[in-house]
């Protein structure tokens, strides 16, 4: 290495446990990369490659420069740094570099990544078992009732720094990312890891002790650290606290692709009186990503603000880009409301989307319907926003910062038992 490497100032926790490392080995005349997995019947496996020199030589060169043997340990986070400790008495862990070439390991013909994917390459559900996978990973931990995330910088022996999701982005925007963990981890708090995939994973009490499940996927969307990125290298990163991740090399098929949105899932959201952190796009993105209809039913569509609600609704579908065609069904408009409906109709238009409307005077439930298969219930229909008490106020532009009402959410897919999540405050 020509220049001394790089402390590593990010995030460095990681699982005690030997199943949660990298590990560089040499055997058979070279270097190979491997895991250890061990399922609940006690066999433990020891998948491996030898099909990343690059990567070998990164931790390599920083183990050797400075004062230890090659081979080893070695960490990818989710922005794919490596990281490596080194063991030294005032640094622990140094940054070798990025890489964005997937580790696939091998044993007896099988295939063994962190992909979040079963054995037939689809997508893991939420909650899922996390059984038989490997298990690298940086360790973050939430906070119980899903209010907050931590992970802790190691400063010297005995002495660390802890760092606050909400300290860095504001605590209403780290309220949402962990709620969204805490819907799959629950609300009790503790542990999870997230792994170069961007997969999120951790363990949760079982009658027999622990089992590690799958909890969800990072999007680029969800609010996080930024990138740690060195004094003589800084990037700048945007308000959401989100940074550029690197572009892989290798590019994803159609079902890794999927998994750049966080996967939906079949849920109760009791939603509490005075909440916040529920925008359209929170709530409903992940729903109707890949839909090409959408059926919206409300009864009520008369009053100017209930026409402002449906404006931001297809604000999100015109985000989402996949939506070509809305179906409105109410059983009550005005006159100024029909006018208002054109004018959204022709503004559509120019997106590729086509809004049609439709009257019934029997309509009574409030609830949303995908062509791929989703189904909303809406406690309150999109009618869910407290009224600001004044209209310049935080909160009238940003539906994630405006209170809600009490108000019942039921996400539904055949098939699917929606698991019961209780907002709080």
């Amino acid at each position: 290495m020509s220049t001394p490497p790089i402390p590593f100032g990010g995030n460095t926790s990681t699982s005690v446990v030997r199943q949660g490392k990298y590990r560089i080995s040499h055997a058979d005349g070279g270097f190979h990369i491997s895991v250890i997995i061990e399922t609940d019947d006690g066999i433990r496996s020891y998948p491996s490659t030898n099909k990343h020199p690059d990567l070998v030589a990164m931790v390599n060169a920083v183990k050797t420069t400075v004062g230890g043997a090659e081979a080893g340990q070695f960490y990818i986070n989710e922005w794919e740094q490596v990281i490596v400790p080194a063991g030294t008495a005032s640094v622990g862990y140094f940054f070798a570099g990025e890489y964005h070439n997937p580790i696939i390991l091998g044993l007896e013909g099988e295939e063994f990544s962190g992909r979040p994917h079963d054995d037939q390459g689809n997508l893991l559900k939420p909650g899922d078992p996390w059984l038989g996978r490997p298990r690298p990973g940086m360790r973050y931990v939430l906070k119980a009732g899903g209010a907050d995330i931590e992970y802790f910088v190691h400063l010297s022996p005995g002495r660390e720094r802890r760092v606050l999701l909400s300290n860095i982005i504001g605590l209403t925007k780290a309220r949402l990312t962990a709620r969204k963990i805490a819907a799959i981890r629950g609300n009790q708090g503790g542990s999870f890891y997230i792994n170069e995939y961007r997969a999120i994973f951790g363990p949760t009490q079982t009658e027999d002790g622990y089992a590690y499940i799958f909890i969800g996927v990072l999007t680029d969307g969800d609010a996080w650290f930024p990138k740690w990125c060195s004094e003589i290298e800084k990037v700048p990163t945007d308000l959401a606290g989100t940074a550029p991740r690197p572009v892989l090399t290798v590019q994803p098929g159609a079902k890794e692709a999927a998994t750049q949105q966080f996967i939906p899932t079949a849920r109760r959201l009791e939603i509490c009186d005075g909440d916040m952190g529920n925008s359209f796009e929170n709530l409903f993105a992940a729903h109707f990503a890949g839909a090409r209809h959408i059926i919206i039913e409300d009864p009520f569509m008369s009053r100017p603000h209930q026409v402002a609600n449906l404006l931001r609704l297809c604000e999100l579908l015109v985000k989402l880009a996949s939506v070509k065609e809305v179906t409105l069904i109410t059983r009550e408009l005005s006159d100024e409301s029909t006018g208002r409906i054109e004018s959204l109709k022709r503004s559509l238009v120019g997106h590729g989307i086509h809004l049609h409307t439709e009257v019934s005077s029997t309509l009574h439930d409030r609830r949303i319907k995908t062509d791929h298969g989703w189904e909303i219930n809406l406690g309150r229909g999109l009618d869910m926003y407290k009224r600001p008490d004044d209209w310049a106020s935080i909160g009238v532009s940003d539906f994630a910062l405006r209170p809600c009402h009490q108000t019942t959410i039921i996400f539904h897919r055949l098939g699917a038992e929606p698991k019961s999540v209780r907002q709080s405050a």
